[in-house]
């Protein structure tokens, strides 16, 4: 007998092929596309709900995104890059007119170190200052891509749907229609509490589309006073993913689903947005060099990975200044600065000694007197005696 889902087949002698066909079409046709499939009728546990995700998430192995944000009065295009552990989200273009200028805005992590670039107000486009961290800028996660309508990251938090899922408050609540696809409904349980107020999750996944979410909803939790009087209010935060279309897959050569409109509703009109892809290419490598800065002439860089007794703070320059200020600064910080400035093949580094190195000087100038002067009382004992 051959086992498919939960209807068995049963195998028909040779001779009888002709005449089984019809029943086997039928039996087919049930189990592949019917209503009456496993799909349509058997409900999901937590478990399949889990392992549906999970197996979309973990195949997204990297992702290029061009995206159109639009919210308020403010036209944006923006690039999301993830290629495992690093990512890069930057805004390259902005249209408001309540704005003087654009503000072009930069968070990456090469997966080892983060980077926050700050742009001139009066050149948009060119780096005044760069931040080097150790970790993931924490505005990162603040702004919105479609990583946050996958699943792969959440409001202004580094976690994952998929370890919200984890979670032992996580449970089924049923399946329901949801423009027009049968989702199914979970609960995800509250987070911990910020300020007073914890927000519970809850999340609409789509089978018809891999699994991916639908929709995406968060809300304050009742369990606190602040909680009630915002949930009164009509506070409320609402993903919906609009349109999904068949994308290609450079891993495997074939096509799988992946959101292309979606839209934000919120209680704040900050959180009010639509975003449309605009070019997506999915599980292509990404260079490690496109989520690292490449600092101009002038750029200030403040490497905040290295100990503050070292230089910290150095300007992209060249020529002469170069050399005065090796002589000036740390020698062996300049040293590992002017190698990292050649590796990366880029303009010569200048290290500019920060406060650390006027504290050095005053003790050393302060010492140097210390001895002085008890080198002039011996001689005046001396001379009394």
């Amino acid at each position: 007998m051959l086992q498919l889902s939960r209807i068995t087949i049963l195998r028909l002698p040779t001779s009888r092929c002709l005449t089984g066909l019809p029943v086997v079409a039928m039996l087919l046709f049930c189990v592949a596309g019917s209503p009456f499939s496993r799909s349509a009728h058997a409900a999901l546990t937590l478990d399949d709900v889990r392992a549906m995700l999970s197996e979309q998430l973990s195949s997204i192995e990297s992702v290029r995104v061009h995206f159109h944000l639009q919210r308020s009065e403010s036209k944006e295009d923006w690039i999301w890059l993830q290629d495992g552990q690093r990512r890069l989200v930057r805004r390259v273009r902005q249209e408001n007119p309540n704005l003087r200028a654009p503000i072009y805005l930069w968070y990456s992590f090469d997966g080892k170190n983060g980077y926050d670039i700050t742009y001139d107000p009066e050149r948009p486009d060119h780096m005044r200052s760069i931040s080097k961290l150790g970790d993931v800028p924490r505005f990162y996660w603040q702004q919105y891509s479609p990583a946050h309508w996958l699943g792969l990251a959440l409001l202004s938090r580094p976690d994952s749907l998929a370890m919200l899922l984890e979670q032992d408050a996580a449970r089924v609540v049923g399946e329901v229609d949801l423009d027009g696809s049968r989702c199914v409904h979970v609960d995800l349980g509250a987070d911990g509490q910020v300020r007073g107020v914890s927000f519970r999750w809850e999340v609409w996944l789509d089978p018809a589309r891999g699994g991916l979410p639908r929709r995406i909803r968060r809300v304050p939790d009742d369990s606190t006073e602040t909680g009630r009087r915002l949930l009164a209010e009509g506070y409320e935060t609402v993903m919906d993913v609009e349109r999904f279309e068949r994308v290609r897959d450079h891993a495997t050569g074939s096509e799988r689903w992946f959101p292309m409109e979606m839209t934000m509703r919120g209680a704040e009109s900050r959180l009010s947005m639509t975003l449309n892809v605009t070019s997506l290419e999915l599980n292509r490598p990404i260079p490690k060099g496109e989520f690292v800065p490449q600092p101009e002439f002038g750029t200030l860089v403040a490497d905040l990975t290295v100990p503050p007794k070292h230089p910290r703070r150095y300007r992209m320059e060249g020529g002469e200044a170069a050399v005065e200020a090796m002589r000036r600064a740390h020698v062996e910080r300049a040293r590992e600065l002017t190698r990292q400035a050649r590796e990366a093949d880029g303009p010569p580094v200048v290290a500019e000694p920060d406060d650390g190195s006027r504290v050095v000087s005053f003790v050393r100038w302060g010492a140097a007197l210390m001895l002085a002067a008890g080198g002039a009382l011996l001689v005046w004992r001396k001379a009394r005696a």
